[in-house]
């Protein structure tokens, strides 16, 4: 176990969600059934604080697809949310294989500072472990807790121990860079060592496997075209940052192959060498 005491404050482990309910109320949202410890006589499990975050997630997801709120209006009744939420966990004592889901909850609420010692511990029992699909997931978002810190370079850094992942265990990594990654990192002075990250990503993705036979895997392939392309996009938007103008046209011209026939594009660039810009 990993005590953070001097860390976090005290946790009354009463139930209380006046600004979530009061959000949600304002917002007409209609919850799916959210647990209570104290009618459960429990400590608030991380899988309860899971399944009630996403139950929050999926109301306030239906109304942003209605155009009811905005995508910074999810973004900070999210975060609300998921501050209430962390006031029911018990911190103090995290066993390892569960530090990984407080994680999630704690990124959620933007609480970065103890997300990110939860999810170095989070990595280094999936390492010990050997669970491959932990160690990619929780690095990933490790990496993204960080760069929201401020520590651009060690987040990449982070980010980038996945990329010896193998095919099968590798569908993450190119989303969690491109839609969590760039966004906290971008702008900080690494721009051109963020756009080699997301280069990278862009090649495991394409070389990644996955079980079509699956609603997951399905979802994978119909979807891969359009991650692609836009981080092709994002990626010339980087090397313009950077200044690096020449990688930046071929970024461009790489997001217009990919949109236009992604067959043949995924062909001819699983049939290039991998090589490092930088």
């Amino acid at each position: 176990m990993h005590s953070l005491a001097r860390r976090v404050t005290s946790l009354t482990r009463i139930v209380r969600w006046p600004l979530l309910l009061a959000a949600m109320a304002c917002l007409g949202c209609q919850t799916g059934t959210l647990i209570d410890p104290t009618e459960a006589n429990s400590d608030m499990s991380p899988e309860i604080l899971r399944d009630n975050l996403k139950s929050i997630s999926d109301s306030l997801i239906q109304r942003r697809i209605k155009g009811e709120i905005t995508g910074e209006q999810y973004r900070e009744l999210i975060a609300k949310a998921a501050a209430e939420l962390v006031e029911e966990m018990d911190l103090e004592h995290v066993e390892p294989g569960e530090a990984w889901q407080y994680g999630e909850v704690l990124r959620a609420a933007r609480n970065w500072e103890v997300a990110e010692k939860l999810l170095q511990i989070a990595v280094e029992h999936a390492k010990t472990k050997k669970s491959e699909d932990r160690r990619v997931n929780d690095t990933l978002r490790l990496a993204q807790v960080q760069a929201s810190l401020g520590k651009v370079q060690a987040g990449i850094r982070t980010a980038s121990e996945v990329l010896d992942a193998k095919p099968s265990d590798s569908a993450p990594i190119l989303l969690a860079v491109l839609y969590e990654i760039v966004p906290a990192a971008r702008g900080r002075e690494h721009d051109a060592e963020l756009a080699e990250l997301l280069e990278a990503s862009i090649q495991k993705h394409l070389g990644a496997t996955v079980e079509t036979s699956t609603q997951e895997g399905q979802a994978f392939m119909a979807a891969r075209q359009h991650h692609v392309s836009g981080a092709y996009v994002q990626l010339a938007n980087l090397y313009d940052a950077a200044g690096m103008s020449s990688a930046a046209a071929e970024a461009r011209e790489k997001a217009r192959l990919s949109s236009s026939d992604f067959t043949e594009f995924l062909r001819a660039e699983l049939a290039k060498p991998v090589t490092k810009r930088l």
